[in-house]
């Protein structure tokens, strides 16, 4: 019988090996030999994995996953996966988001064409979303690259894709 699946996030257990490192869809996760034989939550979407041992969320990263991922994981017992892990969006929480900028300088936002910088143009960037800002900024340096008003709402804020809480400012 094929698993039906409806799409959308799962969920799978995997038992941290001795070594520490466990490994999930080609990817290392470094959990610690401390927690060898402990049983770890994985909840992975094409957005975020949250890796949680007895309820408490270790890890989170980015993912690399795609539906055809997630499907192939359903196949190997993955269940359909609950709420995420992180806590709900507040109104007034800063988030961050990654988008590639237009060859023109343009980021697309909640169906917004905003304007990073057309120097920025081709580039893979984190935008920082506050309540009255938007800050593009390097992805592995953080070095702040351009600031934006913010013209989102909270609502539309909240549904944007690959949304999560911001790291630091």
């Amino acid at each position: 019988a094929v698993p039906v699946w409806p799409g959308g996030p799962v969920e799978f257990d995997r038992v941290v090996p001795p070594s520490g490192n466990m490994f999930v869809t080609s990817r290392q996760f470094w959990m610690g030999a401390h927690r060898a034989g402990m049983v770890a939550r994985v909840w992975a979407d094409v957005d975020l994995i949250h890796v949680l041992i007895g309820g408490t969320r270790i890890k989170t990263v980015r993912s690399h996953l795609s539906v055809s991922d997630l499907a192939k994981l359903v196949a190997q017992g993955a269940v359909p996966a609950g709420p995420s892990p992180l806590p709900p969006l507040e109104e007034g929480d800063a988030v961050e988001v990654e988008r590639c900028v237009s060859s023109f300088g343009h980021g697309s936002l909640a169906g917004h064409q905003l304007l990073a910088a057309e120097i920025l143009g081709g580039r893979r960037v984190g935008i920082r979303i506050e309540p009255a800002t938007l800050m593009f900024y390097d992805l592995d340096t953080r070095e702040l690259l351009r600031t934006r008003a913010n013209p989102l709402t909270h609502e539309q804020t909240k549904g944007l894709r690959g949304v999560r809480p911001a790291g630091p400012p």
